[in-house]
């Protein structure tokens, strides 16, 4: 799996593009069989928010064939909003994997 980090107002430092890929790897598993994926992560800061002091974004695009699944979050920390992207891209990737598979198994036996 291939993973492109983009920062937006917040440097990419190797620490949080460690962080990322961590977590996303955690991922590979629901995708290992469609073959190479691609995921782009966004980070940020976003400037203009109705919340007071620092707020950061982030977020995902996963390239699957047949479907793009998109996850984003803000929160006050960035490493949190990264964990909330992981956890809903690990909530659509097993929807998506158990579909492909039922699909597969279906096709099988009719």
């Amino acid at each position: 799996m291939k993973t492109i980090i983009k920062g937006i107002k917040t440097k990419v430092t190797p620490e949080i593009e460690s962080y990322i890929e961590k977590k996303i790897t955690e991922l590979e598993k629901f995708v290992s069989r469609f073959g190479d994926i691609t995921v782009f992560i966004e980070i940020g800061q976003s400037t203009f928010h109705h919340k007071h002091g620092d707020i950061f974004f982030a977020k995902a695009d996963v390239k699957l064939p047949k479907k793009t699944i998109h996850a984003e979050a803000e929160m006050n920390d960035l490493f949190s909003a990264i964990d909330k992207i992981k956890d809903e891209l690990k909530i659509e990737l097993r929807k998506y994997k158990d579909k492909a598979v039922s699909e597969i198994y279906r096709q099988t036996k009719g």
